[in-house]
């Protein structure tokens, strides 16, 4: 029993490390925003920005749309960790199943987290080099993913109470 609980938490804080490593891994480079050497014109922004007020129109029409940020972005993996902890959770009950016919009814922990891995990180990759997930979207996945984690919670503790652990 004591042997499980050790087992459980090195499990866990594997997959806490794994998941800081890919937020830092995932963060920009802030040394890529370093100003030029070159000192900036005033006098000439100042006599661009007349040039545009006495424009009649605008110059242009740009909707400017924030990015997702890296709130949403550590939301996001904390709730993947967390979906892998409360299934791995309610599996070890025997009335417990995974529904995911790609895991399979029993899957271990390396296996939900390569799934996750194999299915997200293409997708990930692809938006952090497009930037066109829009933060409401990023925000409705967060929460569907949280319902997901609820409904594991809520499993594993009926479990806990109702079934034997295997």
């Amino acid at each position: 029993m004591k042997i499980n609980k050790i087992r459980d938490k090195i499990e866990l804080s594997t997959l806490i490390s794994i998941f800081l490593f890919s937020v830092f891994a995932l963060t920009p480079n802030v040394n890529a925003y370093e100003l030029p050497d070159t000192p900036f014109d005033f006098e000439q922004m100042k006599a661009d920005a007349e040039l545009i007020k006495q424009a009649d129109k605008p110059l242009l029409d740009l909707k400017i749309e924030e990015p997702v940020s890296t709130v949403q972005w550590i939301t996001f993996g904390t709730l993947q960790i967390a979906d892998i902890y409360t299934t791995y959770r309610g599996l070890k009950y025997n009335c417990v199943r995974e529904v995911n016919p790609i895991a399979g009814e029993r899957p271990s922990v390396p296996k939900m987290f390569f799934i996750k891995t194999a299915v997200l990180s293409p997708a990930i990759y692809a938006e952090r080099q497009t930037l066109t997930l829009k933060p409401r979207t990023m925000d409705e996945i967060n929460f569907l993913m949280a319902v997901v984690v609820n409904h594991n919670y809520r499993v594993w503790h009926k479990a806990e109470q109702r079934c034997i652990k295997r």
